[in-house]
């Protein structure tokens, strides 16, 4: 159910997004941009697709994380409706501008769990090949990490529930 009928990215030869557009230039110059009338932009004029597009103009913010921009984020105004955008502007692009924050924290976040996970991957399957029996505790020995020698060795053991090696240890 499209808003408005716009340049369509998913059937671009590529996939890539034009430079000369405006969500290019958003994410080139990593800086918000707004454009009050397609046809005042040069990046729209341009577009192979300005003839069929509906929009009107364009708002939009980049989705920033330290200094890469990773996409950005906009609204897409039907030219009836521009006059209504212009008088809640500041409103709209505060918005725009705390949901690109968000989103940028949500992709940080999901990198940074994608290279937890291939660090702790890396660091069982190395602890694995060790010849010993090897536990990480915590202060209170509390296990948080057993490779699959001591597994094997104590095999009532449930990483689950800790406390089973202490109830093994004591028999």
């Amino acid at each position: 159910n499209p808003i408005v009928n716009t340049y369509d990215y998913k059937n671009c030869e590529n996939g890539d997004i034009r430079v000369s557009s405006v969500v290019g230039s958003i994410i080139t110059t990593k800086q918000p941009q707004t454009v009050y009338d397609r046809r005042d932009s040069a990046d729209c004029v341009s577009c192979p697709n300005f003839a069929v597009c509906e929009v009107g103009a364009v708002a939009g913010c980049p989705i920033l994380s330290g200094d890469d921009c990773l996409g950005a984020i906009g609204y897409l105004i039907k030219p009836d409706r521009i006059g209504e955008f212009t008088a809640r502007q500041d409103v709209m692009m505060g918005f725009l501008t705390k949901l690109a924050g968000l989103l940028a924290q949500m992709l940080q976040n999901t990198a940074n769990r994608e290279r937890m996970e291939h660090s702790r991957t890396a660091l069982t399957e190395i602890l694995d090949n060790l010849e010993n029996y090897l536990a990480v505790t915590d202060e209170n020995g509390t296990i948080l990490l057993a490779n699959q020698k001591f597994l094997d060795f104590f095999q009532d053991f449930d990483p689950e529930k800790p406390e089973s090696l202490n109830m093994l240890l004591i028999k």
